[in-house]
């Protein structure tokens, strides 16, 4: 069973990436009221069932909208690809897989997303989701 990052893991991410970037010309700010329920909102969308099926089944179908969902809905004022990326890497962990990317591919990666016009919303999953199939993950034994 594929396990969800929860709200939990999303507040200790934010705590984390706002106490590691303080000082830096572009830090993340405090997560609101505002932010936390839009973040919680989008951390279910790889979760949604419509009509009886889930729409996004896979792993990595729900890998690719989770991580496109965090950049593009924008729930924080600033630091959205940064903690689309940690995310990312928490949904992996939570789910025994390591994920296997240089900082310099993840910029890019979330750039790529970023940057995206919302017309090109299924072919970038596809795309997000064939990369995330390519790149080399392993399993977590505890």
């Amino acid at each position: 069973m594929i396990k969800n990052v929860t709200a939990e893991n999303y507040i200790a991410l934010c705590e984390i990436a706002v106490d590691y970037h303080k000082g830096n010309h572009e830090p993340i700010p405090e997560l609101d009221v505002k932010s936390f329920d839009n973040a919680k909102n989008i951390l279910k969308i790889p979760f949604q069932i419509v009509f009886g099926r889930t729409l996004y089944p896979s792993f990595y179908n729900k890998s690719s909208i989770l991580f496109y969902s965090l950049i593009k809905n924008h729930p924080l004022k600033n630091g959205n690809k940064r903690l689309a990326c940690a995310t990312l890497g928490a949904f992996y962990d939570i789910n025994r897989k390591v994920l296997k990317m240089t900082v310099s591919d993840m910029v890019q990666f979330s750039e790529m997303v970023a940057k995206s016009k919302s017309n090109q919303f299924k072919s970038i999953l596809v795309r997000i989701n064939k990369y995330l199939q390519l790149i080399k993950w392993k399993p977590i034994h505890h």
